[in-house]
């Protein structure tokens, strides 16, 4: 992420826009052999054809290394720091990519319970 965004994004002239910012996001272990937690902060926005903002919220996602709504052999169990210095940075970007699509359900949900 820090070599910015891996896609590109078009606008529309006068098309509804949904906005969506990842405001943080990393991995926190509290403590020497606790499990540690994904952690996503996103901001979201969505404007009708005109400009105006019709809807705005907050999303926090936080999922343990075991959570169960995730998919099986997605995540190594990182529990510590050695077991984190021996993953690869791809199994490190494998791990995080299935919290973000969990995440992103999570986030469909909320707009849907919250559109009525």
């Amino acid at each position: 992420l820090a070599s910015g965004a891996p896609f590109g994004i078009t606008e529309a002239q006068g098309a509804p826009l949904l906005q969506i910012e990842l405001m943080e996001y990393g991995m926190q272990v509290p403590y020497l052999g606790a499990e540690g937690a994904f952690e996503y902060r996103l901001k979201a926005r969505m404007y009708d054809e005109s400009g105006r903002r019709v809807y705005k919220t907050r999303l926090t996602c936080d999922a343990g290394m075991r959570d169960p709504h995730l998919p099986q052999g997605a995540l190594t169990l990182a529990n510590n720091v050695r077991t984190l210095q021996r993953m690869t940075d791809a199994e490190i970007n494998a791990a995080f990519a299935a919290v973000a699509r969990h995440c992103g359900q999570q986030f469909v949900v909320k707009m849907r319970r919250h559109a009525g």
